[in-house]
């Protein structure tokens, strides 16, 4: 079902103007024929296909183990697209070795209409009253009011970059001696929050990117 996603999505990655870049897509279960339509029209990027649904936490974690020489990780959602200067913009904030993690500004998308919309749907992870993990500033119209608030608690896993080393340091063994960076105890969901609570009590930080910007549908299927 995420076919309908990729020509925004795709294209928004292969076209960013940081050029040392290597695009890679999971398929997570082919039935609408992404993996094919990706390899037609955008013989550029790197497929994964494990041959079944991994969900985010798995697939995420495969994509870490592979690629044990990139430096860093943009992640990105299928129904997620990046402007042309996202990386680009994120990477700057990298220059401090002690940033782990980070994300941009990220709209909520209308994908019916092909608009984008002045409403955010994530800069970065906030608690609630209660103790549980939020998108912060959700819903809101945006109007600059998160932009001054850089240090994160947690960093939002669908337009999250990491730095490999991090990811390193804070990773668990396993009792069949494999390694896992997200948790896969939490399969979908707030395993970004675990993971940047990792790394924070491993003494790096979370940042908010407001340069960097992004639209998010929030409608796609893992």
């Amino acid at each position: 079902r995420s076919k309908k996603y990729i020509p925004l999505s795709v294209a928004s990655m292969v076209n960013q103007t940081y050029k040392d870049i290597e695009v890679v897509c999971v398929i997570n279960g082919n039935e609408d024929g992404s993996k094919e339509y990706i390899a037609q029209h955008f013989p550029q990027v790197t497929i994964i296909d494990p041959g079944e649904n991994l969900k985010f936490v798995r697939g995420h974690n495969l994509v870490f183990e592979k690629f044990t020489n990139t430096e860093f990780f943009q992640l990105v959602n299928d129904d997620l697209w990046l402007e042309p200067n996202y990386v680009e913009e994120m990477l700057k904030v990298f220059e401090d070795p002690s940033v782990a993690a980070a994300n941009g500004k990220i709209f909520n998308y209308n994908y019916t209409l092909n608009q984008k919309t002045k409403v955010l749907d994530t800069t970065g992870i906030e608690y609630s009253k209660s103790g549980g993990g939020r998108s912060r500033g959700q819903h809101q119209e945006d109007l600059g009011q998160f932009d001054s608030k850089r240090e994160l608690i947690a960093s939002d896993g669908s337009s999250s970059m990491y730095r490999r080393s991090a990811l390193e340091e804070v990773k668990y063994q396993r009792a069949d001696g494999s390694y896992e960076y997200y948790d896969v105890d939490f399969e979908m969901y707030w395993e970004d929050v675990d993971l940047s609570l990792r790394m924070i009590n491993a003494g790096y930080s979370c940042r908010f990117v407001p340069s960097a910007v992004g639209h998010h549908g929030r409608t796609a299927a893992a």
